[in-house]
């Protein structure tokens, strides 16, 4: 990786979706009444619906079903992108409504963590002793939100961990990707597969939503649109783990909204642990923008 500085696009994207994703994990909170099915499924129908008319017209002025299916060569990346996102959508949305919203947040960042091991394995970029270290430390980190107790507690925490894993096979899928598809059709594929999946489960344990839920369940459709379109612009456009450092700004706007409108305070624990992960996640980005 050499040291030429990234283009602005790609890192206001990364922290418009950041922000996105916060106010997302606000409104899935909101909707704490209802089924994980529900709100994953809602959160997909919103995010088709808004996407479906501008995919349609652009589909009809040139790019016709490809748009929607994408190229044959890329389609395995594509199901990949999508499956993970599944995965860690739903283990992220059973947790939100169980734990404060700044230590999920600060667990499910971790994924530019699992981006570094991806792209050594499979990227073949090369992981240096310093970058190992800086990656004991941030799971560290992850240890001091968890706080284990070995009991059901635990559950909501080491979902949100394991949902960092998901999206990182994600963003490393859209960087396979690189720039040969529309930004729109992994986001069709992503929310296509989330429907087929979770409507059955949802109509089967249906809760009547209250106006609230509505509200919210509409709110974190739209804002995990956004966040989702900003995400694959940013990673279409910059190399893999060049940009991830700057989602970390997701942690700060979680925290705030926590503690303005939730009254959420973390323990001194939460906030070490939240520091290791940030400080180590700039490390391992000025790691790799050396030449």
């Amino acid at each position: 990786m050499t040291g030429r500085a990234l283009p602005a696009g790609p890192v206001f994207f990364i922290i418009l979706a950041s922000l996105s994703f916060a106010c997302m994990g606000l409104a899935v909170k909101g909707a704490a009444e209802l089924t994980v099915f529900q709100t994953t499924l809602f959160r997909s129908l919103v995010n088709l619906g808004i996407i479906l008319v501008p995919m349609i017209k652009k589909a009809a002025g040139g790019p016709g079903a490809e748009l929607f299916w994408g190229r044959r060569g890329n389609r395995r990346f594509l199901m990949l992108r999508a499956v993970c996102g599944l995965l860690g959508v739903g283990a992220l949305f059973y947790a939100l409504p169980r734990m404060p919203i700044g230590d999920s947040s600060a667990l499910s960042r971790l994924h530019p963590f699992f981006i570094t091991l991806l792209a050594a394995l499979f990227l073949k970029e090369k992981i240096t002793p310093p970058r190992i270290l800086a990656l004991i430390i941030g799971f560290a980190g992850a240890l001091f939100i968890l706080k284990p107790r070995f009991d059901f507690s635990l559950l909501p925490g080491l979902l949100c961990f394991s949902a960092s894993l998901w999206t990182a096979g994600a963003y490393t899928a859209l960087h396979c990707l690189g720039g040969r598809e529309a930004p729109e059709t992994p986001v069709f594929w992503f929310a296509g597969l989330t429907i087929l999946v979770t409507l059955i489960p949802a109509l089967a344990f249906w809760v009547s939503p209250s106006p609230a839920g509505w509200a919210c369940l509409l709110a974190a459709g739209g804002f995990a649109a956004l966040s989702q379109f900003c995400i694959t612009r940013a990673y279409q456009g910059a190399p893999a783990g060049a940009i991830s450092v700057f989602e970390y700004t997701h942690i700060l706007f979680s925290l705030l909204l926590g503690w303005f409108l939730l009254g959420e305070t973390p323990d001194l624990w939460s906030l070490l642990g939240s520091l290791m992960i940030i400080g180590m996640g700039v490390f391992l980005f000025l790691q790799g923008r050396r030449p």
